[in-house]
């Protein structure tokens, strides 16, 4: 097991604000920061995220926890994956561990990682080694892309060879099975010969927010040769995965998150190239939708790291139908959308490359345009603003994306811009748009409609199928054989696929200097290759080797509760044993109001008589419910201004004994409230005089006890400890 202590200084390195802001664009309020929660879809911010106590709390969802917490739910990593993971960020060394990993998801999930960086590494050195690449890397050098940019984003080449990425693998140890899972080798009908996926392509890796390689998008040669009629496909990109599901991923995000934070604005391109030349450029917040149709998924990863989408599609007809369809699903998750038009027979890649950044900014500043001024300006060029029919119905699709804002006084303020643009009066828009509401809330509900029949179908099908089936027999079991070796032979024939026919012979690999005839590389190919050397993004590092606890669903806050009893809390979890014996002394869990909070106070008194430690990292790094309790806690959800908060922390800086005066002076009083009621239910409800007598004196000492509080100073109702 990792030490504690190594566990404790990753927590303290660790800068939790640095690490979230990964995932989720925060704001500061007061000394803690706030964002769109992460883990469930919100409009309203409130996920909170606190650098002095180290912890996050969501008081939408419930989610909380601390920097480690975080990692492990947002990357789906193991406890000891993700201590690795931020110690190597924040430079602290973590031991290796002996214990193995027990967990079979995640051991399925760490094979595929394991596999693909493997391939990414194969492939990058494939580039900068093997002479069969020299026409890739003729192609990339004749793109503009400099050495730089390649090792930055990993690009690589697959070989025309049916099995040289198998092989490879196979001497390398990597199990055939992760190979499989993570779409890199493929079987034959027999189901015993295998063979690569990807041949004769250069090859761009696809990454995830945290820079590890989850899928491949692999761009053919043109100069392969077609077999039986059939045209090879430009790009492939991998199969969906444990670790990659297209529709959330967006090329680039691991280099653009942090731009696209610094510029609150993302610039959507179609595909890796224009990425790569527009970062090349310093344009650096751009991102592709990896070869798919933009989802809302995409969007709302998009979101997370800024307000305003620049969408740049190609000028041709398909690129123009693809912005129109992307419009509304960006408005929908409440994105400022902006839309930007090249130049006919332009793309973002060639426009950057033949004009530059400079140039690109100018006419982005220029003829950028919101999303209604656009669809008017094309109407306008294309000579039909003039026709009655053409002007209704543009005015109509407008409307139409206006409607699916989700913020009503947004809408307003878009109804009042096609006003101005139009000079049509707001009483028909609003009209109009009221009959266009009524029409998304129709669609929307057929869509979930839809989505139910999907998922009862889905659960039923899951149903049938049990979950002791054993899958059709393949011979490919391979939890046994770590190296590999199936006994299969690597496949040498030519399968009939549809990535295309082979291209050479398959023979062993030549390196440049026993083949003079491909000439010297291009100056950029003159670096290092080995795994793990700065300038690639592959680097294999130790694969962890311990399972991740189980993680119960935290208790998700109900309502507003006490501020006093949270107060009291929030100074024992501060100050440990010395504010728990002080408070502890002046009242018990009776007079705790709120169930949650009367069991962490009850848990802190049984840790104090017990001598166990009491703190913030303690409850955090507990199971369910701790966690979440501890940050409702420890964050407010109803977040004062930010100079009130200071003022706040400073007066809880001054005297802490004074404050857990004050709020045990308001426990004491609503208790007090608490038996007052309930004497005075007992006394309606009594069936003699003698219990009645005995209700009301009850009443009159709780009322005298109750003026005592009230009237008494601080001081004399509770000495300090020193005077106790």
């Amino acid at each position: 097991m990792i030490p504690d202590h190594i566990k404790e200084e990753v927590k303290a390195a660790a800068d939790i604000v640095e690490v979230v802001s990964d995932y989720v664009k925060l704001r500061r309020t007061g000394s803690n920061f706030q964002g769109l929660c992460p883990f469930h879809n919100e409009k309203s911010p409130s996920f909170n995220v606190s650098p002095n106590l180290g912890i996050y709390k969501c008081f939408g969802c419930g989610e909380s926890g601390d920097v480690i917490s975080f990692v492990m739910k947002q990357d789906g990593v193991s406890f000891t994956e993700a201590i690795r993971s931020l110690g190597a960020r924040f430079g602290v060394d973590v031991p290796e561990e002996s214990q193995p990993e027990n967990d079979e998801r995640y051991r399925e999930k760490e094979g595929i990682y394991h596999a693909l960086a493997f391939a990414g590494r194969f492939f990058f050195k494939q580039l900068t080694e093997n002479p069969e690449a020299l026409e890739a890397r003729k192609y990339l050098d004749k793109r503009g892309f400099t050495g730089q940019t390649v090792r930055k984003y990993g690009i690589g080449y697959a070989p025309a060879a049916y099995d040289t990425l198998l092989n490879a693998a196979r001497k390398a140890g990597v199990n055939e099975h992760y190979l499989e899972q993570a779409g890199l080798i493929k079987f034959g009908r027999n189901g015993e010969t295998a063979f690569d996926v990807f041949r004769s392509r250069i090859m761009f890796p696809i990454f995830n927010a945290s820079g590890k390689v989850i899928a491949f998008g692999g761009r053919i040669m043109e100069n392969v040769p077609v077999s039986d009629g059939r045209k090879a496909p430009k790009y492939i990109n991998s199969p969906q995965t444990l670790v990659y599901n297209k529709s959330e991923v967006l090329y680039g995000i691991h280099v653009a998150k942090n731009e696209i934070r610094k510029h609150r604005e993302v610039i959507l391109v179609e595909g890796y190239t224009d990425v790569l030349s527009m970062h090349q450029a310093g344009i650096s917040n751009a991102v592709a939708t990896s070869g798919t149709a933009l989802t809302a998924e995409q969007l709302k990863v998009m979101h997370r790291y800024g307000e305003t989408l620049l969408m740049i599609y190609d000028s041709d007809l398909a690129g123009q139908n693809a912005m129109s369809r992307s419009v509304d699903l960006a408005l929908r998750e409440g994105l400022d959308v902006r839309l930007l038009q090249l130049p006919d027979g332009e793309d973002p890649d060639s426009f950057v490359r033949r004009f530059g950044r400079d140039s690109f900014v100018q006419y982005r500043n220029e003829q950028a345009r919101d999303f209604v001024a656009f669809l008017i300006d094309k109407t306008r060029l294309a000579g039909k603003w003039d026709d009655p029919f053409h002007r209704t119905a543009t005015i109509g699709s407008i409307l139409r994306s206006i409607a699916e804002i989700p913020d009503e006084i947004a809408q307003q303020a878009w109804v009042q811009r096609l006003s101005s643009l139009t000079g049509m009066g707001d009483r028909a828009l609003f009209e109009q748009l009221n009959l266009q509401r009524a029409e998304v809330a129709r669609a929307r509900d057929k869509a979930n409609q839809r989505d139910r029949r999907r998922d009862t179908v889905s659960a039923r099908n899951v149903q049938d199928q049990g979950t002791g089936q054993e899958p059709a027999a393949r011979g490919r079991q391979q939890a046994n054989n770590p190296t590999g070796s199936s006994g299969r032979q690597a496949y040498t024939g030519v399968p009939q696929d549809r990535f295309g026919p082979p291209v050479g012979d398959g023979k062993e690999l030549q390196s440049h200097t026993d083949n003079p005839q491909t000439g010297p590389p291009p100056d950029w190919l003159d670096i290092p290759t080995e795994s793990g050397r700065e300038g690639t993004p592959f680097d294999a590092g130790p694969w962890p080797g311990e399972s991740a606890p189980a993680v119960q669903p935290p208790v998700a806050p109900t309502g507003r509760k006490p501020g006093y009893e949270r107060e009291l809390l929030r100074l024992m979890l501060r100050h440990g044993h010395p504010m728990v014996e002080y408070i502890g002394s002046q009242c018990n869990e009776d007079h705790f109001q709120d169930e949650e909070y009367r069991m962490l106070f009850a848990d802190m008194i049984a840790r104090y008589e017990t001598g166990k430690p009491i703190s913030v990292s303690v409850y955090t790094a507990l199971p369910s419910p701790w966690p979440a309790l501890v940050g409702e806690v420890m964050m407010d959800r109803y977040t004062p201004s930010a100079r009130k908060q200071e003022a706040l922390e400073m007066q809880r800086k001054k005297d802490v004994h004074k404050i857990a005066k004050g709020e045990l002076r308001s426990l004491k009083l609503h208790y007090l409230d608490k038996l007052k009621q309930e004497f005075q239910q007992q006394y309606a409800q009594a069936a003699d005089i003698e219990e009645k007598k005995t209700c009301q004196q009850l009443l009159m000492e709780v009322s005298r006890e109750r003026l005592r509080y009230e009237q008494e100073l601080l001081d004399r109702l509770f000495p300090n400890p020193d005077q106790i």
